[in-house]
């Protein structure tokens, strides 16, 4: 009928409406998606086979072309570690941290980042924010151990202390402890802190 034909010509059309905004934006994330997928695979095998230049580099290409990937730059960012690019590092998890506010491991790894450049204060007021999130007695160790490089031996023993309401039965928090008062000349106080890990063959007498 005359009215079947004209509608039977209009329907192309309704087909070449142009994209929209949203179709754009979704065709532009899977192309990225494609892009980036085959990458993050070869960097994490390349990983696991410990090719760490090579997973380094292809993790850097993928946070270029997303830079919303919070996993590549946190996976960068322990390579960098491991690789003692310890400036690099440190920008991937300050990176990571903008992303997730919330993800903990970041704030430990970028504590690390910063002890290991010696730039204690900013560590310890890292590992500080991350106890604050959730209970981290490593965190509290590296405090203590930073503490303890400074001679600042009262707050090393707070920090093992608190460490160890965390995590009561770590034995290296334990000799830690009793570390500090065989520095502070008081092995009394040592031995008494370290005799139950002597007890259980945790520790031996050196």
């Amino acid at each position: 009928s005359e009215k079947t034909r004209h509608s039977t010509a209009r329907a192309p059309a309704r087909n070449l409406r142009p994209a929209r905004r949203s179709d754009r934006k979704f065709i532009g994330f899977m192309k990225k998606n494609i892009r980036t997928h085959a990458k993050k695979k070869k960097a994490l095998e390349l990983l696991k086979a410990n090719r760490l230049g090579e997973a380094r580099d292809l993790y850097a290409q993928v946070c270029k072309i997303d830079p919303l990937d919070a996993e590549s730059w946190f996976r960068l960012g322990t390579i960098n570690i491991a690789l003692s690019a310890l400036t690099q590092a440190e920008g991937c998890f300050r990176r990571v941290i903008e992303l997730d506010p919330r993800l903990a491991i970041a704030y430990y790894n970028l504590g690390r980042s910063l002890e290991l450049q010696a730039r204690d204060e900013e560590a310890i007021a890292v590992y500080r924010q991350l106890t604050q999130m959730t209970p981290h007695s490593e965190a509290y160790y590296n405090i203590a151990t930073i503490y303890v490089g400074q001679g600042k031996f009262v707050e090393a023993l707070e920090a093992f202390r608190q460490a160890q309401l965390i995590d009561p039965d770590n034995p290296r928090l334990i000799a830690g402890e009793a570390s500090v008062y065989e520095i502070q000349g008081d092995p009394e106080a040592a031995y008494a802190r370290i005799k139950p890990l002597l007890e259980t063959g945790q520790a031996t007498p050196d």
